[in-house]
């Protein structure tokens, strides 16, 4: 279950086999914005988190690159919006700040949609703007 102070108003969240965005935050029931019943009160625990995947960051618009070294043979996929790069790391996302003067590493595993949103808006000031 996700917990009130885990997500903002514009936070994605699953419902019901369908993604969502919160419109208000109450600690008994969230609110979510939805097509088929308008703004609708749900109960905290069928609201789920939606997992990062590849298909989520490009529609947040995240670019997709790939990184090679010749000394190893490895190669990394990552995604890069403006300054915040995302690298896939085997069953978890790792983000990636660059700043102008260098760059900062967040040694946390991101899983979530929400997580994201939550960090760019610290980050930025401005939302992750997506559409799922």
């Amino acid at each position: 279950m996700i917990q009130p102070h885990e997500l903002m108003i514009g936070s994605w969240v699953e419902y019901d086999g369908k993604y969502y965005q919160i419109e208000t935050i109450a600690p008994v029931f969230p609110t979510l914005n939805t097509d088929k019943f308008g703004i609708g009160v749900v109960d905290w625990n069928n609201i789920k988190p939606i997992p990062i995947s590849e298909e989520i960051l490009i529609k947040a618009g995240f670019k997709k690159k790939y990184f090679f070294t010749k000394e190893i043979v490895i190669k990394v996929i990552y995604y890069q919006l403006n300054d915040i790069v995302v690298y896939l790391v085997t069953n978890f996302f790792e983000v990636e700040i660059i700043t102008p003067a260098g760059q900062y590493n967040l040694f946390k595993k991101y899983n979530y949609l929400h997580q994201l949103q939550m960090l760019y808006f610290s980050l930025t000031g401005k939302q992750l703007e997506i559409t799922l």
